[in-house]
C-alpha cells in the first residue's frame, strides 16, 4: 500500500505502520517532547483539547484505573493526572508505547506530573500487560491507527471492566494536520535525494586527507570539495523559495552550514558524529510524518474501526471530526464508547 492510499484497518500489511517507525519515534521522544501532533503553539488550542479529554475523564470515579495508549513521552496520561490532582481523585495512570520511552529522564517539564504515572516501553498495543476486566478507561491520541486493528481492539476490549470508557483521537485523511505532515515528508525526501550530505562529506574526508597529502594536492582537493558542497547549497534556493512552509528544509540547511562552517575546528570524530547526527535525524523525521500519513483514516477506515470495537461487543458512542473550538482546526477523528 503506497502512501498515498486512504488506509483501511482491514488492510493487509506484514507489519504496522507503528512498527515500521518506532525508531524514529525512539529518537523523538528522546529530546525532550511532551507532545506530538497537538497544537502546542497555540494556547487556546491546547486549552481547547484539555477541555475535550477532560469530558471523557469526567466520568471517572475515586481509584478508576486509565491506560494511555501509544503515550510517548506522557502528553495524554500528564491531562489525566492533571484533571484527577484538580479534583481531588485517587487515580492510577498507565502509560503504553511501543517506542524505548523513559519520559522522566526526558522531559525536564513536567516531572512532577509524570513521577505518577506508571510507563510501559517497549509496550504493543496488541499485547496489553493488563489483567481482564480490570481497566476503568483505554484511551490514546494518535495511537491506536498505527497498530494492528484486530488485534488491538481485541486487547482493548479484554482489559476493559465493565462499563468500562474508550475514547481515541486519531489521524484523519483530510485536514491542515495531514497536508503539513504530507509536505514535511516530501522536504524531507527531497533534502535526502538532493546530495548534500554527501557533499558535506566529500569535504571532511578532504580535510582529513590534507594530513597525509602534499599541500599542494590536498588544498587542491580541499578546495573542490569544498566549491562542489557550496554550489549543492546554491542549487537548493529555487526549490526552498517555492515551499509554503519552508521552516523544516532551511532549519536543515541552516544547520549543515554551520557545520561546514565548522568543520575545520573539530576533531575528525566530533565532525562525523554531527554528520551522522543530521543524516539519522532527517531520516528519523521523514519516517515520522510518512508513518502519520500512512496510518490516517478516511471515513471508511473510521467506520471499519469502529465496527471492530462493534463486533468484539463494545457499543460506540461517537465518531465524528474533533475540531478545536470555533474556527479551530480540526485535529481528527474522535472515536468513544463502552465496553
Amino acid at each position: 500500500m503506497s502512501s498515498t492510499e486512504p488506509h483501511s484497518p482491514d488492510a493487509a500489511r506484514s507489519t504496522t505502520t507503528g512498527e515500521r517507525s518506532v525508531w524514529a519515534w525512539d529518537i523523538y521522544w528522546r529530546n525532550d517532547h511532551l507532545h506530538a501532533c497537538v497544537p502546542v503553539s497555540n494556547p487556546r488550542h491546547l486549552k481547547a483539547l484539555e477541555a475535550h479529554w477532560h469530558t471523557f475523564f469526567a466520568g471517572l470515579g475515586e481509584e478508576a484505573t486509565i491506560v494511555d495508549l501509544g503515550t510517548g513521552n506522557g502528553s495524554l496520561a500528564v491531562m489525566a493526572a492533571k484533571f484527577a490532582a484538580e479534583r481531588g481523585l485517587s487515580v492510577e495512570i498507565h502509560g503504553v508505547d511501543a517506542a524505548a520511552i523513559d519520559p522522566l529522564r526526558s522531559v525536564a517539564s513536567a516531572r512532577e506530573l509524570l513521577a505518577g504515572i506508571h510507563f510501559h516501553p517497549h509496550t504493543r498495543i496488541e499485547e496489553l500487560p493488563f489483567e481482564a476486566d480490570s481497566i476503568d478507561a483505554v484511551c490514546g491520541q494518535f495511537a491506536l491507527e498505527y497498530a494492528e486493528p484486530h488485534g488491538a481492539v481485541a486487547e482493548i476490549v479484554r482489559v476493559l471492566a465493565r462499563q468500562g470508557r474508550f475514547g481515541f483521537l486519531l489521524h484523519a485523511r483530510a485536514g491542515a494536520l495531514m497536508e503539513r505532515a504530507a509536505m514535511h515528508r516530501d522536504q524531507a525526501r527531497h533534502l535526502r535525494a538532493s546530495g548534500i550530505l554527501a557533499r558535506l562529506a566529500e569535504v571532511f574526508e578532504a580535510i582529513r586527507e590534507a594530513g597525509t597529502e602534499t599541500a599542494g594536492a590536498a588544498t587542491g582537493r580541499q578546495r573542490s570539495a569544498c566549491e562542489s558542497f557550496e554550489a549543492g547549497l546554491r542549487e537548493q534556493l529555487p526549490w526552498l523559495r517555492e515551499q509554503p512552509d519552508p521552516e523544516l528544509p532551511l532549519n536543515f540547511l541552516r544547520a549543515v552550514e554551520q557545520l561546514y562552517q565548522a568543520a575545520g575546528r573539530l576533531a575528525p570524530a566530533e565532525r562525523d558524529r554531527l554528520l551522522r547526527d543530521l543524516e539519522t535525524r532527517l531520516a528519523a523525521r521523514e519516517a515520522r510524518v510518512a508513518a502519520m500519513v500512512e496510518a490516517a483514516l478516511d471515513e471508511a477506515g473510521l467506520q471499519s474501526l469502529a465496527a471492530l470495537f462493534e463486533s468484539a461487543g463494545a457499543r460506540v458512542a461517537e465518531r465524528r471530526l474533533l475540531s478545536l473550538g470555533d474556527g479551530g482546526p480540526t485535529l481528527g477523528w474522535w472515536l468513544s464508547g463502552q465496553a
